[in-house]
């Protein structure tokens, strides 16, 4: 597994701290301001990415303390510290879970941009999942099929990417689909309902993206 975190504050230290712990990942990789989610939570990142313009004093003394791995690159460069850590993954590691932390809220042409770069590593068949406290985001290729932990009275929406999702199947959820054909631009996937402690999802042909809001954190 490989975790990377980006710099948005979306979360609480805790979350932050107690989901790396329990994930293990053979890979911790921080973005640019990213690097400081993780200093707070007492993590160590084995790379950092980015222009570094977010950089203070007192991270650099701790980075070289731990002796934290650098890519340094230029302010104005024509790739994002997201795009560049893609690249990187896509070179040196075989397809495998990538989990994405401190990428979720902030400015909406962020998310839709991290979006689009991530459909990178889904193309090179990486599982792909952003995280917060309040809501996961799946990216599915089909022919899949994934499962996900939930509560029941979570949400789900699914929404087709780019072209049709066909041949959907869901189970769990309050309003099934068997081997459905979701169309972009319709809101038949969306704001779903758990039923069960574990969604199913199998996809024939297309592109989904799950999004998954937690109860807990609903109004």
């Amino acid at each position: 597994m490989i975790v990377i975190v980006g710099p948005i504050k979306c979360d609480s230290v805790q979350y932050l701290k107690e989901n790396l712990l329990q994930m293990q990942p053979s890979m911790l990789i921080a973005l640019d301001g990213g690097i400081k989610l993780l200093l707070d939570a007492d993590i160590a990142p084995d790379l950092w990415i980015g222009d570094m313009d977010s950089a203070k004093k007192e991270w650099m003394e701790e980075i070289n303390e731990k002796k934290i791995s650098i890519q340094n690159f230029p302010k104005e460069k024509d790739d994002s510290d997201f795009d560049l850590a893609v690249q990187f993954v896509i070179k040196n590691f075989s397809p495998q879970q990538i989990e994405l932390f401190g990428m979720l809220g902030g400015r909406l042409d962020h998310m839709m941009f991290n979006l689009e770069v991530a459909k990178k590593l889904m193309n090179q068949t990486f599982n792909v999942c952003f995280r917060s406290e309040e809501m996961n985001v799946f990216l599915v290729k089909g022919p899949q099929s994934r499962s996900f932990s939930s509560e029941k009275g979570d949400i789900f929406s699914l929404l087709p990417w780019e072209s049709s999702s066909e041949g959907l199947t869901a189970h769990g959820l309050k309003y099934p689909l068997k081997r459905d054909i979701l169309f972009p631009s319709t809101s038949r996937g969306l704001s779903n309902l758990a039923e069960e402690e574990q969604v199913k999802i199998e996809i024939e042909k297309g592109n989904l993206i799950v999004f998954h809001i937690k109860e807990v954190c609903r109004p």
